[in-house]
């Protein structure tokens, strides 16, 4: 295939088969083979260009229209209205000779500067032969028209604008002739990216070879930019991804699915730092994150995850500690980036940055799976403004908070904790100083991945002969303590075999319990005690002094080995205690 340059004319060596781009040899302009009809991708120029700006394309050029549009020129219209309107008012009897006062000319000269503002528009047209500048409706004396031939080059400047409390920048477009002067053709663009785009498509039709220009605003220079495309096609190469090197630098990326994940290495220019930086995107390939992923009861760990068993989950390997580096996360890590505060040339380091971006990623699924739990470790990195994963945590925290929300906001105190056995209650997120999130959780532990879902009784049972923890029967969940050993919810009490030892633990843990939700319902517990039971009149007189009720009778673990009959009879009478105590 026989390609020419056509910024230089130079013929290019055919590429590979596999090659979807080609570089000039002479001025090193690189030509998108996919897109051998075009250098610069300028689909998105709407979204960038300053207000009132359009951009059109034309069969053998390009055409840019912008307005003037001022709103502060509408104070100096109604100005000169009221100005004038006064003087004719006042001199009508003048006739003609009005035209001679000079207030008068002082008004239409204020109008016409304001109607100038208001709609005048500028036409800039470029094709091959010709770039000329037109100002219309209203004509306006600085026509321009340049012959190609005299057009020496294109340039684009930045012009910082100091406000109150910020900076900002915009980029004008300039052409230069071989005279030596300079002319402003489009002037504050807000994107780097899209004036540099314009100046090559505008030098691509007029045929002008790039080159450096006093005062110019370029990213890297030529040597530096050879240089990132060869590390960045290392890298390609390293990670069997696809190097695509792009009409100019902010197109071109290292692109692929990376350990599963859609990953983009790319160049932007950073206002902030005055210098074209490093960004890697990633996002999850299909199918998607699950929002919200189940936990058996096996999952959960007896013992809650330490702070540093959390944070250690969402990134493996060493923190990244270079200044200036950012971490964005969109809703649900459905977007990771990773912002580097300077241009990366190294393949070793751009592949580690890779992998570690990818860690992040996998371990922020798996702390929002962890849920509640993870928030409390999560609120020391939000509160941590400099840290790298200050802002992955914040969102993070955010996340967690709407599952949970989802999933257990609607009635949160029907939900027991699988390892705590207690209800499950809102919590406070503290994102930012000013801004709180709600979420979700176990009262005591804050876990809220193995749940079990109730709305009948709960009964705290003290039977040595009970090889469960817990267990579900005749319409209430019977929570060993004596497994258990820790207090949890519970609406009443059975003791159908345990020893004046356990009795005196039991009921020092109740008698010392500070649960604000727990205390106040004591005193109107009832405690049964079953008959094959037999306990001190000490520690009955302990059990007493701690619930509101004690009373001796058949339970139904006393009957375990009894007749049919007897058992569902027995079993009724469980049912409607149980019924009783879920009413009250």
């Amino acid at each position: 295939m026989a390609l020419t340059c056509k910024q230089c004319g130079t013929n290019i060596p055919a590429p590979s088969e596999d090659q979807s781009w080609a570089r000039c040899p002479n001025c090193q302009t690189v030509m998108n083979l996919s897109e051998a009809e075009s250098f610069s991708d300028l689909s998105q120029v709407g979204a960038f260009l300053p207000p009132g700006m359009k951009l059109r394309r034309l069969s053998d050029g390009l055409q840019l229209t912008y307005n003037w549009f001022n709103p502060s020129y509408l104070g100096l219209a109604f100005m000169a209205l009221v100005w004038t309107g006064a003087i004719v008012g006042g001199f009508n009897d003048f006739g003609w000779w009005l035209l001679v006062v000079p207030h008068f000319w002082v008004g239409v000269g204020m109008g016409a500067v304001a109607l100038i503002n208001l709609i005048n528009r500028t036409r800039i047209t470029i094709t091959p032969d010709k770039l000329s500048i037109v100002h219309f409706p209203i004509p306006f004396p600085f026509y321009r028209r340049f012959d190609p031939i005299l057009l020496k080059q294109l340039y684009v400047r930045e012009v910082k604008h100091q406000h109150k409390s910020s900076v900002s920048y915009t980029y004008d477009l300039y052409v230069t002739t071989w005279s030596g002067r300079s002319h402003k053709l489009v002037s504050k663009i807000k994107a780097t990216h899209l004036a540099l785009a314009l100046e090559k498509e505008i030098e691509r039709f007029l045929g002008i070879k790039d080159q450096s220009m006093p005062g110019e605003f370029r990213w890297l220079s030529e040597r530096e930019n050879r240089q990132l495309w060869q590390t960045w096609q290392g890298l390609a190469k390293a990670l069997s991804l696809k190097f695509d090197p792009g009409p100019f630098l902010e197109k071109s990326m290292v692109a692929g699915v990376y350990r599963g994940y859609n990953l983009q290495v790319a160049a932007f220019y950073s206002s902030q730092h005055r210098r074209a930086c490093t960004r890697i995107q990633l996002a999850p390939a299909s199918p998607p994150l699950e929002a919200s992923p189940r936990f058996t009861p096996e999952d959960l760990p007896d013992l809650p995850l330490s702070s540093q068993q959390i944070l250690s989950l969402l990134t493996s390997g060493d923190i990244p500690r270079e200044k200036g580096a950012q971490i964005k996360v969109s809703a649900d890590a459905q977007k990771i980036y990773y912002e580097h505060s300077q241009i990366i040339a190294d393949v070793q380091q751009l592949r580690q940055m890779c992998d570690w971006v990818v860690n992040l990623a996998e371990g922020y699924a798996k702390l929002r799976a962890i849920g509640a739990e993870a928030v409390p470790a999560l609120e020391t990195l939000a509160a941590k403004p400099e840290h790298v994963l200050n802002a992955a945590a914040r969102q993070l925290i955010q996340d967690i908070a709407a599952d949970t929300t989802t999933r257990l906001g609607h009635q949160p105190d029907s939900f027991y904790c699988r390892r705590c056995l207690t209800r499950c209650a809102a919590h406070t997120g503290q994102v930012t100083l000013i801004k709180t999130v709600t979420y979700y959780g176990c009262r005591t532990c804050r876990q809220s991945r193995a749940l079990l879902e109730w709305i009948g009784p709960v009964v705290a049972v003290l039977d040595s002969r009970m090889t469960e923890k817990w267990v579900e029967q005749a319409g209430a969940v019977r929570v060993n303590w004596l497994l258990q050993r820790v207090l949890f919810d519970f609406e009443a009490v059975e003791i159908v075999q345990a020893s004046d030892e356990d009795i005196e633990r039991f009921a020092v843990q109740v008698g010392n319990d500070t649960d604000p939700l727990r205390q106040p319902y004591y005193k109107e517990m009832s405690c049964r005690i079953g008959l094959s039971c037999h306990l001190s009149d000490n520690s009955l007189r302990v059990l007493r002094s701690i619930f509101g009720s004690v009373e001796r009778g058949p339970l139904l673990a006393d009957v375990s080995e009894t007749a049919t009959d007897d058992r569902r009879e027995i079993e009724d009478q469980e049912q409607s205690v149980s019924g009783s105590i879920a009413a009250s």
